[in-house]
């Protein structure tokens, strides 16, 4: 694999199904992809049921897990996605150069304390120095990074100088909040747009509003169509430009 590929085939990636915390209740999963800013390389370190990295599109995908035998389940061929089985911090020297156009997503094991149910569910469990060790190391990344977790005193304060979001997501004990810490700046380019929106039904409302516009555009005749597209590119130019300032 190239250091940044520009050419490949998108293929679907198909998840794990009844994995415990994968992210695929209707709600929890559009929030994270829609803070997803445009990439070209999107690293999944600690994949899981790989739920997240399935529905990014238009980037190459790096899939890593710790677990071999979940590596094993998910695994194919495909010009689209390079999968790994290392250690997370193993991951993070291969990759983490400080471009913009790479991000990572860590979704770790929740701290204990925070679960509904207070026991191992995961092949490789954290305890306290894990969880100190991983936050240590989220402090210093270079690349734009996400986090998902329980809400808690440790990880609050920890990224009390990140971006945060909560969100529903659903598990087997009920709907919990999580939250999802981001050391970057809310994107005005994402890599996936058709996820934005508070619930089902505004997502529906804007997938509309945009089907309108493209189909008044459609209308148009060619030239017209191509000075009304620069015209709207040149008048928020500036606002994309700002944000590639601040990454």
């Amino acid at each position: 694999m190239t250091d940044q590929p520009k050419l490949f085939i998108e293929e679907a990636l198909k998840p794990l199904d009844n994995y415990p915390g994968r992210k695929a209740a209707a709600g929890a999963w559009q929030k994270i992809i829609s803070e997803i800013p445009k990439c070209e390389l999107f690293i999944d370190a600690m994949c899981g049921s790989s739920f997240i990295a399935s529905t990014v599109k238009g980037c190459h995908r790096i899939i890593n897990d710790i677990n071999r035998s979940i590596i094993d389940k998910i695994a194919y061929t495909a010009a689209d996605t390079t999968f790994e089985n290392r250690d997370y911090r193993e991951v993070i020297k291969r990759y983490d150069n400080g471009s913009p156009g790479r991000v990572f997503y860590f979704d770790p094991p929740y701290l204990m304390e925070t679960r509904s149910y207070k026991r191992p569910i995961y092949k490789y469990e954290w305890n306290d120095k894990d969880h100190s060790d991983f936050i240590k190391i989220m402090q210093g990344m270079q690349c734009p990074t996400l986090i998902s977790h329980y809400p808690c005193p440790l990880y609050d304060r920890a990224f009390k100088r990140w971006r945060k979001i909560s969100y529903n997501s659903m598990t087997r004990a009920g709907v919990r909040v999580e939250n999802l810490y981001m050391n970057f700046p809310q994107p005005v380019l994402l890599q996936c747009f058709e996820h934005i929106g508070d619930n089902f039904t505004d997502r529906q409302r804007i997938k509309r509003k945009v089907q309108r516009h493209i189909a008044r555009l459609q209308k148009e005749d060619p030239q017209e169509r191509a000075a009304i597209l620069s015209s709207i590119i040149a008048e928020f130019d500036y606002v994309i430009s700002a944000r590639k300032l601040q990454a």
